[in-house]
């Protein structure tokens, strides 16, 4: 079954890349590229997502419970933009990861530059 294997695949990658992320500082995005050159689109969007998720919890921790979301979106207040692109690729990584839809190339690779714009304009 496809969307099993796919998801349950989808889901270690996620709990490896927080696991990762969380203990040391890489290069981000490195994971997603490596997926994508590899051909493997599904998981290319789902990493780059992860890799954003990892990035902004570790860089801009906060003391009370904030849902990510409502985090990312004060990152990028007044960026009408990027925070269009940002719901995309979350939407898509949505439907990778739950088996609605298979990413293609171009998908991947758009996934991979949104989050790689976000990190070039917030990174330290």
């Amino acid at each position: 079954n496809y969307r099993y294997s796919n998801s349950r695949f989808i889901e270690a990658l996620r709990s490896f890349l927080c696991k990762k992320y969380a203990v040391e500082k890489t290069c981000v995005l490195e994971g997603a590229k490596r997926l994508f050159k590899s051909g493997e689109y599904d998981a290319a969007v789902v990493s780059a997502w992860t890799e954003l998720e990892a990035y902004v919890r570790r860089e801009y921790p906060c003391k009370n419970f904030t849902p990510f979301i409502a985090r990312l979106n004060d990152l990028i207040d007044g960026e009408s933009q990027l925070r269009h692109d940002l719901i995309q690729v979350r939407r898509l990584r949505n439907e990778v990861l739950h088996g609605v839809v298979k990413a293609r190339e171009k998908d991947a690779k758009r996934a991979i530059d949104v989050v790689s714009k976000f990190l070039s304009k917030h990174q330290i």
